[in-house]
Formats: C-alpha cells, sequence, structure tokens
C-alpha cells in the first residue's frame, strides 16, 4: 500500500522498546488545526470557520449579491451562515468580502434566505 502527502501526527509506544511492529499498538494523535483544515471556510459576518457544507456561497455580479447553492457561479466568492447572512448584508459585510468601493445589494439574497427558511418549515416527516 502506498502513501501519498504527509500526515502530521505524534505516536506513542504501549511501553515497549525496541523497534516499532505492524502488530505494535500506538496511539495516534492529529493536531485538531490539520484536519480537513483545506476544507474549511469562514463565514464573512461572524468569522468561524466550517465545512463548507453549513454555509451558503454567494457571489457578487453587477453589485448584485447572489446566492450559488450549487457552487457553481464564476468569480469571486463568499461564504455565509444562512443565520448570518441578514446582519452581513446590515453591517456591509459583503461590500467588504466583495472588495467594492460602492454599495452592494443584498435584496436577493434575503428574499433565497427567506424563501429557504419557509421551505424548511413546511417540510414535515412523513
Amino acid at each position: 500500500m502506498g502513501c501519498s502527502g504527509s500526515v502530521y501526527v505524534n505516536v506513542e509506544r504501549t511501553g515497549k522498546v525496541g523497534t516499532l511492529n505492524l502488530s505494535d499498538e500506538v496511539v495516534i494523535h492529529v493536531s485538531p488545526a490539520r484536519r480537513a483544515s483545506k476544507f474549511l471556510r469562514s463565514c464573512i459576518d461572524c468569522r468561524k470557520r466550517e465545512n463548507p457544507t453549513g454555509l451558503l456561497r454567494v457571489v457578487c455580479v453587477e453589485g448584485r449579491v447572489l446566492p450559488d447553492p450549487h457552487r457553481s457561479l464564476p468569480g469571486r466568492g463568499a461564504w455565509v451562515h444562512r443565520t448570518c447572512a441578514v446582519r452581513a448584508v446590515e453591517r456591509g459585510g459583503f461590500r467588504w468580502a466583495f472588495r467594492r468601493e460602492e454599495h452592494v445589494d443584498g435584496s436577493e439574497l434575503l428574499t433565497y434566505i427567506n424563501n429557504y427558511e419557509m421551505d424548511a418549515k413546511d417540510m414535515t416527516l412523513k
């Protein structure tokens, strides 16, 4: 079996002295900062780092902030929690995230968020 890349681990022996055999028991500690750090994104409002599945990607097109739930629209993207989107629009976080000098319109994003929440409330388990 081949391995590629590097893994940063600390290995503790279980009281044995000598060479490490494949049958030896070892405890491997992986630093939380190293786990999947490649895939973490930061919410532009609360700045919490999280897996992209918990965040919504948005893009700025002609001064309008558009939701990108399929993560396929071209251009510079920003990431936001659905619960943080309203506060980000009010505080001007999208203007900062998209490096724009003029105001960006977040109304389409807010409409999407409101429709998403209404759809989620209407869903019932059968």
